[in-house]
């Protein structure tokens, strides 16, 4: 499930695309943002009540400076065992893991 519908969110989604076949709604804190829909690949945007129904194993949060807001939102859902993954950690995490692409050495 992702957790996010700003930028990021949106970004994420297009540059990947995931499009609603493959994720069918996008979670967000923020009522304005509820019933509207991601620009190029159309997921849903709903509230976060929907994590009861339909029960994801892990969260993607797009904006890990809500973390904690969050998962307090989802220990009210009774959903506090979710795995909670923020983006920029996991790029901060691939960025340490040196995962450079090989440079090829071209011979005139």
């Amino acid at each position: 499930m992702l957790w996010g519908a700003g930028g990021k969110g949106t970004n994420l989604l297009n540059l990947l695309d995931i499009t609603d076949q493959k994720l069918t709604y996008v979670v967000d804190s923020n009522p304005a943002r509820h019933g509207t829909f991601i620009p190029g690949t159309g997921q849903e945007v709903v509230s976060p009540e929907i994590i009861v129904t339909v029960k994801p194993i892990r969260v993607l949060i797009t904006n890990e400076s809500y973390q904690q807001e969050i998962a307090s939102q989802l220990k009210e859902l009774g959903c506090g065992q979710l795995e909670i993954v923020a983006l920029d950690a996991l790029f901060r995490h691939l960025q340490d893991a040196d995962c450079r692409i090989p440079t090829l050495n071209h011979h005139d």
